[in-house]
């Protein structure tokens, strides 16, 4: 679709959305709504073949996030991504504008591109806009949303709707889905749940149910569906061995006919624990039966991944750590490998809150692979991150 038809779209949404509140505000007064949002600069260092020109790329993202609420029933909520990017990639990459602009596997197109150039592209979409309604027990959910059907740390075979990849830190809203969702709530921890979104660009459609409760100190869910050609079910639990959390989830794939695909089986399980000096450790493994033994470089940080194929290898571990050197400076370090594609993945990270709504991190992205004979690295990348939020 032409960005100037883009452009329109998202135009005529957000005038309909604030016309909405502010005829509502106007004519009920037991409206009441939220803005919120930030600002960041993440700078990307490519160190992959340090030299004299060493690859950088920069990015500056805005959000928005709109809620507007109708006494005790009814919400409404619009967030919208603004992003410029600029660098390196812009420049070597023609085709980062349509690649950006991809809302798959949604149904609708709210993205636009408001700019682009050789040298950067501006881009918005709108990320989430939903209404949503409650009623004693009931709740229903209509539009792009985040259905988090996740329990476990790293990666969630259980999220069928919108998987994320761990990869992928400076997305913490995670992506959403255009879906319909309704929750009845049986009781303060236990509750059943069904959801729909259809399928779009030859990609079928997911739809599901989810029952969740708590026995014995354990939350546990299971679920049962459709999703993309593939019948599903699985399940998930998350407690704790005395001081230790315990969780893990599994989902396994029956695909419709041999032209689907194969069936595949997705476990994980992981640990974690804090210690008294407030020192956190977490560790865990995850098993795909589709995995590959097979390393391509380029698409392990920029693997696409679903609830389907959250990792490229058969089986992957992680080990993590997190601890506070100051009340205001903390980091981290994730470790992760693959055994079958003999790839080790290293990751560090630095957060100072240097304000009370202004943070910088340092995070570091290096991959080695191992092809018969000595690691080699495949990929190194150095981010920089100032957010101001508001």
């Amino acid at each position: 679709m032409r960005s100037g038809t883009n452009n329109r779209r998202i135009l005529i949404i957000l005038l309909v959305f604030w016309c909405t509140v502010a005829t509502a505000q106007d004519s009920v007064p037991a409206i009441s709504y939220t803005v919120r949002g930030y600002v960041k600069d993440l700078v990307t260092i490519n160190l992959y073949q340090p030299g004299v020109n060493i690859p950088v790329d920069n990015l500056i993202h805005n959000r928005f996030n709109f809620k507007a609420y109708y006494k005790k029933s009814f919400k409404g909520v619009l967030e919208v991504r603004n992003r410029l990017f600029v660098g390196n990639t812009v420049k070597a990459n023609p085709q980062l504008a349509a690649f950006v602009d991809d809302e798959w596997p949604n149904q609708l197109d709210m993205s636009a591109t408001w700019d682009h150039h050789p040298d950067w592209v501006a881009q918005c979409r709108i990320d989430r806009l939903y209404l949503n309604w409650e009623k004693g027990k009931i709740e229903v959910t209509a539009g792009r949303q985040r259905i988090n059907w996740g329990m476990a740390l790293a990666w969630n075979p259980n999220d069928i709707f919108n998987a994320y990849s761990f990869f992928d830190f400076d997305y913490e809203e995670r992506p959403g889905s255009d879906a319909i969702r309704a929750q009845y709530y049986l009781g303060q921890v236990s509750r059943i749940e069904v959801a729909a979104r259809p399928g779009t660009k030859g990609r079928g459609s997911t739809a599901a149910g989810l029952w969740r409760t708590n026995r014995w100190g354990y939350d546990f869910q299971a679920l049962a569906g459709i999703s993309e050609h593939h019948v599903v079910w699985g399940g998930a639990w998350a407690g704790n061995i005395k001081t230790s959390g315990f969780k893990g989830e599994f989902s396994f794939f029956y695909p419709f006919t041999a032209a689907d695909g194969k069936f595949t089986s997705v476990v994980t399980i992981m640990g974690d624990l804090t210690l008294k000096n407030g020192l956190y450790l977490a560790g865990g493994a995850l098993y795909q039966s589709t995995g590959t033994a097979k390393f391509n470089n380029q698409n392990l940080l920029a693997y696409q991944v679903s609830a389907r194929s959250l990792s490229p290898f058969r089986l992957t571990t992680m080990v993590q750590a997190m601890v506070t050197f100051h009340p205001l400076v903390s980091g981290g370090l994730s470790l992760m490998y693959a055994p079958t594609g003999h790839v080790f993945f290293f990751n560090p990270t630095v957060s100072w809150s240097m304000r009370p709504n202004l943070d910088l991190s340092l995070v570091g992205q290096t991959v080695y692979y191992n092809p018969g004979d000595q690691f080699h690295k495949g990929a190194k990348y150095l981010f920089v991150r100032v957010k101001y939020s508001f």
